[in-house]
């Protein structure tokens, strides 16, 4: 992650991290292209990575984890 950044192309990102990553929104603001590609931070399943591109440069990124709780009913 220390290699990533702002206004880098996809193509370099996919060069650092590869092509693990799933496409989790495309879309058009205007005359802007968006798209979010979600990276899992392998093995710890609950970690992920968001990453925004707009019209194909890195424009933000983010780190989300997922709670891992367990529900004990009484």
């Amino acid at each position: 992650m220390s290699q990533l950044e702002l206004g880098m192309s996809k193509d370099d990102m996919i060069r650092l991290l590869g092509r693990n990553f799933t496409i989790s929104e495309m879309r058009m603001e205007g005359v802007d292209r968006i798209e979010v590609f979600s990276y899992r931070n392998y093995p710890y399943t609950n970690e992920f990575y968001e990453f925004v591109f707009v019209n194909g440069l890195l424009n933000e990124w983010f780190r989300e984890i997922t709670p891992n709780c367990e529900v004990v009913e009484n």
